[in-house]
């Protein structure tokens, strides 16, 4: 898939991102209503700031990881046989279905880059006390994503097998 494909349906696009942002606002709500009601500060370690932080983090990773788009096209090529050229061709079959899952999700990682970058510029100290915070997340962020898909990949395999 394209980015201009991605951005062809404008109103997936647009309901797409009222979803995100209208369960971060639900969450946010229910949150600050507990948090008030119970009159605390904290519940388990997490301050209200924090835990809105933690869960607009969870909702970013959620989405960079995804790869069900790539994974039906991993189905469809081994249920019609087009698999076959991958194995009689120096083509990796993991490799190219890699890269295809990096372009189509390079449009998510150009947005939410961003968002990122100015999450700890705008609201200072709710997520990344220090710069090493932010270097093990981007880690851990690249690492679940390789993750994800190889779980993934190895799921599809089971088509295969």
């Amino acid at each position: 898939m394209t980015w201009i494909q991605a951005l062809e349906y404008k109103a997936n696009a647009i309901v797409g991102t009222f979803a995100i942002f209208s369960g971060l606002a639900i969450e946010f709500l229910i949150w600050k209503q507990v948090f008030q009601i119970q009159e605390l500060n904290e519940i388990r370690g997490f301050t209200f700031n924090g835990l809105m932080a933690y869960i607009f983090l969870c909702m970013i990773v959620g989405q960079l990881k995804s790869s069900w788009a790539t994974s039906i096209e991993m189905i469809d090529s081994i249920r019609t046989g087009e698999m076959n050229k991958y194995l009689i061709r120096p083509i990796s079959f993991f490799t190219y279905h890699f890269m295809m899952f990096i372009g189509h999700n390079s449009l998510f990682y150009i947005v939410y880059t961003t968002v990122l970058i100015l999450f700890p510029i705008l609201l200072p100290g709710y997520a990344f006390p220090t710069f090493i915070h932010i270097i093990g997340f981007i880690a851990a962020l690249l690492i679940s994503i390789y993750l994800s898909y190889s779980i993934y990949f190895c799921m599809v395999c089971f088509a295969f097998w």
